[in-house]
């Protein structure tokens, strides 16, 4: 089970002066479903939790890069609209994405 994630690299964030890495962002889901896969418990109401928050996760990071990708002519900048999005996601345009974006611009 352990060779799935080599390191999960899960960390506390209760310090508003380091913001998650991709990386960490990445394996954060993985990391919950292991932890809930781990659990023994009878009514498996724990595991679905753990599977359920893995899942919003992934779903919150789906929906706010989509947000972000359809509407590049706000994100242009460290100064833009959809700054707060961009930093809870650590989104960076894919470079295979950076002509659509010098598109929309």
């Amino acid at each position: 089970m352990t060779d799935q994630l080599q390191p999960v690299r899960c960390r506390a964030v209760f310090s508003d002066d380091l913001p998650m890495t991709k990386a960490e962002l990445n394996d954060m889901p993985k990391a919950l479903r292991l932890i809930a896969d781990g659990i023994k418990a009878p009514d498996h109401v724990p595991t679905m939790c753990l599977r359920d928050a893995a899942a919003m996760i992934e779903s919150l990071r789906w929906a706010i890069e989509t947000t972000i990708m359809e509407n590049l002519h706000l994100a242009d900048g460290d100064n833009c609209t959809l700054k707060r999005l961009k930093d809870a996601v650590s989104f960076s345009l894919p470079s295979e994405n950076k002509e659509l974006a010098d598109q929309r611009a």
